[in-house]
């Protein structure tokens, strides 16, 4: 498995690659709602809206141990909700920091990588079931992420949120989270194949 991203790639190339993940998020966030209003979870009462930028996050996850990938993935989702839904851009950008780091930090931990080899072996868990647990885990993170927000925080800072809201969005976040996991499943074999052949 190569790494686009390490704590010793070149300032320029963490900066290139952070770019590239920050509009890819963007576009994947902002886009879907534009192109399928439905998306929205307000006629049901809850709040926000679907997408699936949180493949994008994951991806950024996997491939990046330096902060610029998953930082660039998480800049882009919130200034997408800095244009959709503004009072949550904050929130979005620290619940999608955390879903990056949590999802990379436990799949580089189970596929726990032989230090000594050049390849691609491992001495932990196979990769499939790696890739699994470990974007769920992420995906997970961010719907609770959310429920704690909305059920706290924003609460006191906007009218119409509580208790309520968090809990008609739980399920709608947890089913975006899984969605982007497998599509980030999906993913992961060519773009890291593409990383590999860079």
């Amino acid at each position: 498995m190569k790494l686009l991203l390490t704590p010793k790639s070149s300032l320029v190339r963490k900066v290139a690659f952070g770019g590239i993940f920050a509009a890819l998020s963007f576009v994947v966030t902002f886009v879907f709602p534009m192109l399928l209003p439905f998306l929205s979870l307000a006629p049901i009462g809850g709040s926000g809206y679907l997408n699936l930028g949180d493949s994008v996050i994951l991806i950024a996850a996997l491939l990046c141990t330096s902060v610029y990938g998953p930082l660039g993935a998480a800049l882009g989702a919130g200034l997408s909700d800095l244009i959709l839904f503004p009072l949550y851009a904050p929130f979005t950008l620290v619940i999608k920091l955390i879903e990056a780091f949590a999802a990379g930090i436990l799949f580089r931990a189970l596929l726990k990588r032989n230090p000594t080899s050049s390849h691609t072996a491992h001495s932990g868990l196979p990769l499939m079931p790696t890739l699994i647990i470990s974007c769920v885990f992420g995906g997970l993170i961010m719907a609770i992420g959310y429920f704690v927000s909305e059920a706290t925080i924003l609460t006191a800072l906007q009218s119409g949120f509580g208790w309520k809201v968090a809990v008609i969005d739980l399920p709608w976040n947890s089913l975006q989270g899984v969605a982007g996991a497998v599509l980030a499943i999906l993913m992961y074999p060519a773009v890291s194949t593409a990383a590999k052949e860079e």
